[in-house]
């Protein structure tokens, strides 16, 4: 690994590229050909560049890669690249041969421009302004420094607002329950006041459902608000403020305000003798046990089997959240990668692959973990490890 001489920042706004390649001439040679108007770091091959960009990615603006290196590609490595440092601008360049083969795979890595060797040094420097163009460009958008806090903000930014759509979707069938509902509850309040009785109209079931729709939506609003203000905290780099929650009110919490179907309720076992306390936001638990029941639902529904069992466990290594489906179990080629984004376990698309995702994050930030042990055609069991208890 070499750093060019000219790294010193001008303003802050000088921003490095990164270029990597195999071969020393071609290290030598992209140096003398962009090295008076960028800064230039250079690495051999992956390993050296993944080093670089761990320890200097809010210096580096532009990643570039040759296509063919020993051990990995180039397209790997940009894949690789975006998922740890969305920030940066990534580029490929690779000989005319392996061109039509690299193009293909372009979309993986959602590289912004792709280079033909041998170079053309006049386009090569066009299009490097332009990689860095796009970067400030970007960076000038989100109005701050691209960093590590700024990736985390934008990495809880995608599921929370996913989870919010899904709030705002329960709102709006709680709407649509109050028009079903309140119509005739005034018409009866009319009829009342006119000296009328119409006792069917008013009966009470009708205003159990619409005092149960109020209470929800109450409980919705007050979510959507403090999920709202998590977004905002971490926007601005701020720890989510946290307080010490019984897990076994956020599993009651949550089955209370869960969406069943008809019947769905009954399929759900809970064994809270063993609770805990556990430090976070209490909403953020809740959606993850909506989340991880949504999944262990669409499960045994889809499998036709089964039932669901949510348990709590103290141990002195961590306190435990678990639950269990008999269900369709996951496949064993995904369990692996099962809590990345867009990775889903509903082979019929339903799923969005954001809500374990969603899950992983919220256990991460209460200082915790999530994973997943299952059997295809048996079982799933996730099970959120949590401190130990600390009030």
């Amino acid at each position: 690994m070499r750093f060019s001489e000219n790294m010193d920042r001008q303003g802050g706004d000088r921003y490095a590229v990164l270029f990597v390649d195999d071969e020393a001439m071609a290290l030598e040679a992209f140096d003398m050909a962009c090295g008076d108007s960028f800064p230039v770091l250079t690495a051999s091959n992956a390993v050296e560049a993944a080093r670089i960009l761990e320890s200097r990615s809010n210096d580096i603006a532009v990643l570039i890669s040759d296509q063919r290196m020993p051990q990995t590609t180039g397209v790997d490595l940009l894949k690789e690249t975006r998922r740890r440092h969305p920030h940066i601008t990534r580029m490929l360049t690779t000989a005319y041969a392996d061109f039509d083969a690299t193009v293909a795979a372009l979309n993986e890595a959602e590289i912004f421009r792709c280079i033909p060797k041998p170079w053309d040094v006049a386009a090569l420097r066009r299009e490097l302004a332009a990689a860095m163009e796009h970067f400030l460009a970007r960076r000038r958008a989100e109005g701050d420094q691209p960093g590590d806090e700024q990736d985390a903000a934008l990495q809880v930014a995608a599921p929370v607002a996913h989870k919010l759509r899904d709030t705002l979707i329960a709102m709006t069938w709680g709407v649509d329950g109050l028009r079903r509902h309140l119509p005739p509850l005034l018409e009866a309040y009319d009829d009342a006041a006119d000296g009328r009785e119409n006792p069917s109209v008013a009966r009470a079931s009708r205003r159990d459902a619409l005092d149960t729709i109020l209470d929800k939506l109450e409980h919705q609003t007050r979510d959507v608000s403090q999920l709202m203000e998590l977004m905002l905290a971490q926007r601005r780099g701020a720890k989510a403020a946290s307080a010490a929650h019984s897990m076994a009110e956020a599993v009651e919490q949550a089955l209370e305000r869960f969406p069943f179907a008809p019947g769905q309720r009954a399929l759900v076992r809970t064994e809270l003798l063993d609770d805990f306390q556990f430090s976070g936001a209490m909403p953020l638990m809740t959606r993850l046990i909506f989340n991880l029941l949504s999944n262990a639902l669409h499960a045994v529904e889809t499998a036709k089997k089964g039932r669901i069992e949510i348990r709590l466990e103290t141990r002195a290594a961590g306190n435990r959240l678990c639950v269990w489906d008999g269900g369709t179990g996951i496949a064993p080629e995904i369990l692996p990668r099962l809590f990345e984004e867009a990775v889903t376990t509903r082979a019929d698309t339903e799923g969005h692959g954001l809500g374990l995702g969603f899950c992983r994050l919220v256990a991460e930030t209460m200082g915790g973990s999530i994973a997943c042990r299952s059997v295809e055609g048996e079982f799933a069991e996730f099970v959120v490890t949590l401190p130990p208890n600390t009030h």
